[in-house]
């Protein structure tokens, strides 16, 4: 449940973006707006992990390839990061766990429904701008 009026109004409109743009299905729309927020939570851990290693002053051994990770694709043109996102990050994400893992069978059939390069550019600004690292509460 979002109590925070803001982080409502901003899924709202990721939601009506998705809509607009075509996947009008809800379960899609639900579908590809969880997958996105788990590649943005992903890079958040990633750089949260980078930056600790910092501080201690030891190596930082990245444990998602650096193609995969949201800072990279999303500074991509619109077009281009969409093709990465299909042939390169959702494969990617079969390969972050063991295949036999309920991670490995939920992700085995993850794809990108997401058309439009347009869509994916403003869905992944919409994303950033909720802070969801920020966030107190289950997004």
């Amino acid at each position: 449940m979002l109590t925070d009026p803001k982080l409502r109004a901003q899924v709202d409109a990721l939601w009506d973006k998705f809509w607009t743009g075509g996947l009008s299905n809800p379960l899609d729309a639900i579908e590809q707006f969880s997958y996105l927020l788990f590649l943005k939570r992903l890079d958040d851990r990633e750089n949260a992990a980078e930056r600790q290693a910092k501080r201690k002053g030891t190596t930082y051994q990245p444990s998602v390839k650096r193609e995969v990770r949201w800072g990279y694709w999303t500074q991509m043109k619109a077009e281009e990061a969409l093709s990465h996102l299909k042939n390169v990050v959702f494969p990617g994400l079969v390969e972050l766990a063991d295949v036999k893992s309920s991670f490995g069978e939920y992700m085995k059939g993850a794809q990108c429904k997401i058309n439009k390069a347009g869509l994916l550019i403003e869905a992944c600004n919409l994303i950033d701008q909720m802070k969801i690292a920020e966030q107190n509460q289950d997004v």
